[in-house]
């Protein structure tokens, strides 16, 4: 029988990636709804897709965060890219405004590429 418990999945993960996993993904979306994280892990990409965050392509082959989580009610799965990743990175180890708002820039990005 396999081991499905969080431990298990960070195995292997590098500390770039664990820092990345403590960054919320969607830190203005919360209000009062209660939010119920299933998986919040790393994987390598299997088809093409596109980043939650900035609505950029996600190619076949690279390595993103997926998460899975409850949240109004309804579960939902997010991908983020690479770069938006690594974004994140900076964001949770940099203490400057410019790190702050590369962050919040892709978001912007993303509203901007949805419209």
């Amino acid at each position: 029988m396999r081991d499905y418990s969080i431990k298990n999945r960070q195995e292997g993960l590098t500390e770039q990636e664990l820092t990345i996993l403590r960054v919320d993904p969607f830190p203005e979306d919360k209000g009062d709804n209660d939010i119920t994280v299933f998986r919040d892990v790393f994987v390598n990409r299997r088809t093409s897709a596109r980043c939650a965050i900035c609505r950029g392509w996600i190619c076949k082959g690279q390595r993103v965060r997926k998460r899975v989580e409850k949240f109004d009610g309804m579960v939902k799965s997010f991908l983020i890219c690479p770069i938006c990743c690594a974004t994140a990175y900076r964001f949770a180890t940099e203490d400057s405004t410019e790190a702050e708002d590369a962050w919040f820039d892709r978001y912007e990005l993303g509203i901007m590429r949805a419209n």
